[in-house]
């Protein structure tokens, strides 16, 4: 165990919250009468995507979900996914905020996960597990309930490389400068890593075969 845990500000951790929500419940609006969707549904994608990532944290670490303890959280991503709803076309049109705004959130989730993990006496190789989850799980389960291929293991616009290189400048900083430095460190390696990867059309690479196909192909008829 190392560091004190971090804290993050209720109403920036709330607004967090209502970002996800929005964005989920406005992906689910937007399909809902091509995929018989109902409004009901959407709230559930809504609160799935602002909460998912620290439900399965804490499940993760065996303690109560800490999002369930007070009523304020539930009360704003119902609300949040009912704008979603209500705006979805408009949120849509200015997706790229909301993009904005996850990658600021990414290492700051990222490194609660972290820090919270390690407390509850995890090595760091599984906090970092843990913070990976903290901070992509409400994406995780929107892809999930919406029937999508997950985007966390496709190719895509940087999402778990920012928040790899962001947990390795937190744990590389934190025993020189902190937490508090460490963690806006991360935030900020985090956010500008994924809004290059957004302007510039980054995107991770695709896994290939070692080996030529036409060589496990002979491989497979010589055995034969």
């Amino acid at each position: 165990m190392s560091g004190e845990i971090l804290h993050i500000p209720v109403g920036l951790d709330l607004a967090a919250v209502a970002v996800g929500a929005v964005g989920g419940a406005a992906a689910a609006t937007v399909r809902a009468a091509a995929e018989r969707i109902d409004v009901l549904g959407v709230v559930i994608v809504g609160f799935a995507t602002g909460l998912g990532g620290s439900l399965l944290r804490d499940v993760l670490l065996g303690a109560p979900p800490a999002a369930l303890r007070g009523d304020r959280y539930l009360l704003v991503t119902v609300l949040a996914a009912g704008a979603g709803m209500v705006f979805a076309r408009l949120v849509v049109r200015v997706e790229i905020a909301v993009l904005l705004l996850d990658a600021v959130s990414i290492g700051l989730y990222l490194t609660l996960g972290i820090t919270k993990a390690e407390h509850a006496g995890l090595p760091v190789g599984s906090a970092v597990l843990v913070g990976l989850v903290a901070c992509s799980g409400g994406g995780l389960l929107r892809d999930l309930l919406l029937g999508d291929p997950i985007g966390l293991i496709r190719v895509g616009s940087w999402y778990v490389t920012a928040a790899l290189g962001a947990a390795a400048i937190f744990l590389l900083a934190r025993p020189w400068s902190g937490s508090l430095a460490a963690t806006i460190a991360a935030v900020v390696v985090a956010a500008g890593l994924r809004i290059l990867a957004l302007g510039r059309s980054w995107t991770s690479p695709l896994a290939r075969p070692v080996i030529p196909p036409a060589l496990t192909d002979r491989n497979q008829s010589d055995s034969i």
